[in-house]
């Protein structure tokens, strides 16, 4: 199923029930990327968690691993819904490695369960003209269980990724 930005969807519709895979990709001219997966909480108790996709990380981190990284154009991420318990949500987002409307690319957001695509997001420089970094989607706990949501929401600068999402710009590591 393609998802159009703006459209949220159940994840049990796309039937993913269990352990699941995103991976993010970015293809075209544009400048070496950074993909991040921010974990947040409902409770305001705990800040959010930043883990960067874009280096090797071992184990699991609040529900989120990073998993086989290829260089700066592609990132994949393993999700397991059962340890997505604590979590309200995880925002999928993306920091261009220099200043905005330098290069063209798409970004290519899959939802894979044992390599099977269940669903898939798309966008293209033409939707986040000017704009440096953006969030792709948002896989969030909803009273009917999880979802998915085509976020598609671009910022000129850094600072604004940080400030939508609710993290400190630091956050970003080098960004």
């Amino acid at each position: 199923m393609d998802l159009q930005r703006g459209q949220r969807v159940a994840l049990a519709d796309l039937g993913l029930t269990g352990a699941f895979d995103v991976a993010l990709d970015l293809t075209g001219t544009a400048p070496a990327a950074r993909f991040y997966a921010v974990l947040g909480h409902d409770d305001g108790k705990k800040p959010p968690v930043v883990v960067s996709l874009a280096a090797p990380f071992d184990g699991r981190a609040d529900g989120v691993r990073a998993q086989r990284p290829a260089g700066a154009t592609q990132a994949q991420a393993a999700l397991d819904t059962a340890l997505l318990g604590e979590q309200a949500r995880v925002t999928f987002a993306v920091v261009l490695g220099s200043p905005a409307g330098q290069g063209a690319f798409q970004a290519h957001l899959r939802l894979l369960e044992e390599g099977r695509v269940a669903g898939r997001i798309r966008f293209h420089d033409a939707d986040f003209e000017g704009q440096r970094a953006f969030i792709v989607a948002q896989i969030y706990r909803a009273s009917s269980g999880l979802r998915c949501a085509a976020v598609g929401q671009g910022v000129a600068e850094v600072a604004g990724l940080a400030s939508a999402i609710g993290v400190d710009r630091a956050s970003f590591e080098g960004a």
